[in-house]
């Protein structure tokens, strides 16, 4: 069975939002479809660790570089089976918090390749319940079982 492995990122700022984006392409509709929103997310690359893939997402889609972040914690990981082409594929998503020094105003962000994603900005969990999730941070109330595993953690 093919096996896709990527990061999504709870990129968290001092007050405890969160980095939100808009997804703006289907080309993986079994987990999204345009307009869901969810957390910066990537596939991790050959030879590249979960950690790295973490701040390639938050290069790419929050304009965020290493330097503004006080620290990353791995939080957990999921698998699900989903049906791509008729082929069945395992799906392991690795959940990790990432911590800013301070909170960025969308406008003095610049994603360095957002790609198949458009930043939203920082929103709490409350807000996100008006917002339709990408369907692997929707199962199971991912999305508040990794925010409060992420606050935690907080520094």
């Amino acid at each position: 069975m093919r096996k896709i492995e990527g990061v999504m990122v709870f990129l968290m700022e001092p007050s405890g939002k969160f980095f939100v984006v808009r997804e703006k392409s289907d080309k993986k509709p079994w987990i999204k479809n345009i307009g869901d929103c969810g957390l910066p997310t990537e596939t991790i690359e050959p030879a590249e660790g979960i950690f790295e893939a973490a701040f390639r997402a938050a290069s790419e889609e929050a304009g965020i570089v290493r330097n503004q972040v006080t620290m990353v914690v791995f939080l957990d990981n999921e698998k699900m089976i989903v049906n791509v082409d008729g082929e069945p594929v395992e799906v392991i998503t690795n959940f990790c918090a990432m911590f800013v020094r301070e909170r960025f105003e969308l406008s003095s962000l610049t994603p360095t390749d957002p790609g198949d994603v458009a930043p939203v900005g920082w929103k709490s969990l409350k807000q996100m319940k008006k917002c339709t999730l990408r369907r692997d941070l929707a199962i199971d109330g991912r999305l508040q079982k990794y925010y409060k595993m992420a606050m935690s953690c907080k520094p």
